[in-house]
C-alpha cells in the first residue's frame, strides 16, 4: 500500500547513454524509441559495481545534462554494498564518503543527491544506514542521499531504515530518500501504459520516503530499467542534475529605452564545474581531509 503521488517516468543505464548501439542511434534515442516518448529523468552509475557497470564520466554528464537536456541522478554502487553484506556503522560513513569523492571526480555539481544501491542480494542494518546519512549529511551534495533497494517491510532496505530511524540521534536518517526495486512485470511500457504509483513502503508512517520506483529493470532487449519519480524532484535546485538555464529572448523595450542584447551563453561542462566547485567548496574539503574524512585516510 503507498499513497499515489504526482510522477514522471526515466531509465537507469549501466552503460554510456551516448554510445551508439547502432549507426546514428544512441543507448538513451533506443530507449526513449522503445518508450514512444522522451524519457523525464535518467540515472547512471558513477563506478563499475563490481564491474556489472561502465562508469559516468565527464563528457557523458555534460552530453545528457546540456546537450540531451535531461536531469541526472548519480548512482554508487560499489561492490562493497552492492550483493554483500553491509552492517556496520563505519562502513556506512565510509560508502558515503567514496559515493562524495567519486562523484566530485567526474563533475557531479555539490548539492546533488547521491544514490546508494543496495539492491540485488545485499544484507543491510539499521547501522549501515545510519552511518551512511551521517557521513553524506556532512558533505557538499543534498541531504543524507538516497537509498535503493527492497523497501516493503520485510524487504532488505525497507527493515532496516525503520531500525535507523529508530536509533537516529541526529535526524539524518529523516532526511534520507528511499528507491524501491520492486519489479512488477519483466517487461518494459510505453508512454501510454505507465503504471500507477504503487511502490512497496516501510510502513504508512514512512510512505513519504519512497519517492523513486524502479518498476522493472532489464527491458527493451536490455537496454535500461524503467523508473517512476516524484515529479517534485526534477524541478531545478530539488537534487538532481538539471541543464543550465537558457537566455529567455528579450522582451520588446518601451519607446526610447535603450536596447540591451544579453551576451551570447554558451553551456559547458566546464561552466558548470566552476560554478559548482566555490572557494566554500574548497575550504569545506581542506578541512575534511585535514580531519581524515576523505576515502583512503
Amino acid at each position: 500500500m503507498s499513497h499515489a503521488i504526482s510522477h514522471a517516468v526515466g531509465a537507469d543505464f549501466s552503460r554510456p547513454c551516448d554510445e551508439e548501439v547502432e549507426p546514428n542511434l544512441t543507448r538513451l534515442d533506443d530507449a526513449e524509441k522503445w518508450y514512444g516518448a522522451p524519457l523525464a529523468f535518467v540515472c547512471r552509475y558513477i563506478d563499475t559495481g563490481g564491474g556489472a557497470a561502465i562508469p559516468l564520466t565527464p563528457q557523458e554528464v555534460n552530453w545528457l545534462v546540456n546537450t540531451r537536456r535531461k536531469p541526472l541522478l548519480p548512482i554508487y554502487s560499489d561492490s562493497n554494498i552492492n550483493g554483500g553484506t553491509v552492517g556496520t556503522y563505519e562502513l556506512g560513513v565510509t560508502d558515503a564518503r567514496r559515493a562524495v569523492v567519486q562523484a566530485r571526480e567526474i563533475g557531479i555539481p555539490i548539492g546533488t543527491y547521491l544514490t546508494g544501491d543496495v539492491e540485488g542480494k545485499a544484507t543491510v542494518t539499521g547501522d549501515w544506514v545510519r552511518g551512511w546519512c551521517d557521513g553524506m549529511r556532512p558533505t557538499p551534495y543534498d541531504g543524507a542521499g538516497i537509498l535503493y533497494g527492497l523497501c516493503g517491510p520485510d524487504g532488505n532496505l525497507g527493515k532496516s531504515y525503520l531500525e535507523a530511524l529508530a536509533a537516529d540521534k541526529t535526524g539524518n536518517v529523516q532526511r534520507l530518500i528511499l528507491w524501491d526495486a520492486k519489479w512488477v512485470s519483466k517487461s518494459g511500457f510505453s508512454y501510454t501504459e505507465v503504471p500507477q504509483w504503487h511502490p512497496d513502503i516501510p510502513d504508512l508512517q514512512t510512505w513519504g520516503a519512497v519517492r523513486i520506483w524502479q518498476t522493472t529493470g532489464g527491458v527493451y532487449g536490455g537496454v535500461c530499467g524503467l523508473d517512476l519519480i516524484d515529479k517534485a524532484l526534477l524541478v531545478p535546485g530539488a537534487g538532481l542534475v538539471t541543464p543550465l538555464v537558457t537566455p529567455s529572448p528579450s522582451l520588446p523595450s518601451p519607446t526610447n529605452s535603450p536596447v540591451i542584447t544579453p551576451p551570447p551563453v554558451t553551456p559547458s561542462l566546464a561552466a558548470v564545474l566552476a560554478s559548482a566547485v566555490s572557494d566554500a567548496e574548497n575550504t569545506f574539503w581542506s578541512i575534511k581531509t585535514a580531519q581524515g574524512m576523505v576515502a583512503g585516510s
